[in-house]
């Protein structure tokens, strides 16, 4: 819902940092804001559809996004990326 959704939102935009502290596979790493948005809203099974229209962005955005979670975190797939994202 939306009142979800700016929870969620002024949640995020309530801390100072841009970037997140996150264990990936291969050590530490930052995720920007829009990453762990994407991992959390991944980890929801929401598809990069349905995540463009959530954070009203593209769905080559959201691919793009995806992909670099994917390098930073050591990931192949979507599912390895909900892992480390429940593991954190």
């Amino acid at each position: 819902t939306n009142e979800t959704k700016n929870n969620y939102l002024e949640y995020l935009n309530s801390f100072k940092l841009k970037e997140f502290p996150f264990k990936g596979r291969y050590g530490d790493c930052y995720l920007s804001t829009r990453e762990l948005e994407c991992l959390i809203w991944i980890s929801k099974n929401k598809t990069s559809k349905q995540i463009a229209r959530i954070l009203n962005l593209s769905y080559r955005t959201i691919e793009d996004y995806l992909q670099t979670l994917k390098y930073k975190l050591g990931c192949q797939s979507k599912e390895q990326l909900i892992d480390i994202g429940f593991s954190n």
